[in-house]
């Protein structure tokens, strides 16, 4: 009896565990690979799937950067409509990085995109930019991403530094009391 009831709670908290973090990132419909700083602006043309949106461009970050993700329609006869973008972590699509949005003060790339997304000081990890959309084409892609890479606008500290500061205010109160 004990060990029944040992299996069935094994198998009860895998079960919880596997599920807590998430379904991964499907269908991958383009990959960009490895990406890093200085990467100014990378098109890939992506045709969805006959599965259900959203689709996803997978992108491998290699160090902490700002990233910028432009969406573009392919703009042809047959015309696919981009209605939303996200940055999301691929092993867990349902976790959302940063949102999309059609209205922004300045573009980043070169041409016009739909769906812009930033993404500062995105830590280093594999993402995929979740494309939602309605639309078929059978001439080419259905729709375009833009993705730019650059160096953090801001490094945070390390913890060591916020521990070195407080020892050495730690031993200046101390040096203080002793003089007193």
């Amino acid at each position: 009896m004990k060990i029944k009831l040992y299996k069935i709670a094994i198998i009860f908290v895998l079960g919880i565990s596997s599920q807590a973090y998430g379904a991964a990132a499907a269908p991958v419909v383009q990959n960009y690979g490895d990406v890093f700083p200085t990467l100014s602006d990378v098109v890939l043309g992506a045709n969805r799937t006959s599965a259900n949106g959203p689709w996803f461009v997978e992108f491998n970050l290699l160090t902490t950067a700002d990233i910028a993700i432009g969406v573009k329609s392919n703009g042809l006869a047959t015309p696919f409509t981009v209605t939303s973008t996200r940055i999301s972590e691929f092993n867990n699509s349902s976790h959302t990085i940063a949102f999309g949005t059609d209205t922004f003060a300045t573009n980043p790339f070169s041409v016009p995109i739909d769906q812009l997304v930033l993404a500062p000081n995105l830590a280093a990890g594999t993402y995929a930019l979740a494309v939602s959309g309605s639309g078929d084409n059978t001439n080419g892609a259905d729709f375009f991403t833009h993705l730019k890479v650059l160096p953090p606008s801001s490094v945070p500290l390390p913890a060591s530094v916020w521990l070195l500061g407080s020892s050495l205010l730690g031993l200046i109160r101390m040096a203080k009391r002793k003089t007193v």
